[in-house]
């Protein structure tokens, strides 16, 4: 199952595997493949559901919308934190609560994380 989409960097014919991980185990919770033109949160909500007894949702910039979010919050007991999509022009002063939560969630933690420097 392959389909055609546009990238940043032209066409393509490809196909796409989301994962559901526990970060701590590395255990691969859910899988799905979807052909490469789906878009990342059409699958969002199975992705959500196989991890909803966990603390935290991490996610990367393709599934930040507000109905993710939402759906987060109404359905789990997690708190989301997905990377700002830098293309849309986040404002954050502008921005619901519950998108807040997670970017600030994540720059505290990111400010954190000590850097590890490899031999």
């Amino acid at each position: 199952m392959s389909g055609w989409s546009k990238t940043t960097k032209g066409w393509s014919y490809d196909r796409k595997c989301h994962m559901a991980i526990d970060v701590d185990s590395l255990l691969i919770m859910e899988w799905l493949f979807t052909k490469g033109n789906m878009h990342d949160p059409h699958v969002s909500r199975d992705m959500v559901d196989s991890v909803k007894d966990f603390s935290y949702t991490l996610a990367y910039s393709a599934y930040e919308t507000l109905d993710i979010y939402d759906y987060v919050f109404k359905n789990t007991h997690e708190i989301p934190v997905i990377d700002t999509n830098i293309r849309r022009c986040i404002i954050h002063e502008k921005l619901p609560a519950n998108r807040k939560i997670g970017i600030d969630l994540r720059k505290e933690y990111v400010s954190n994380v000590p850097i590890k420097m490899g031999k």
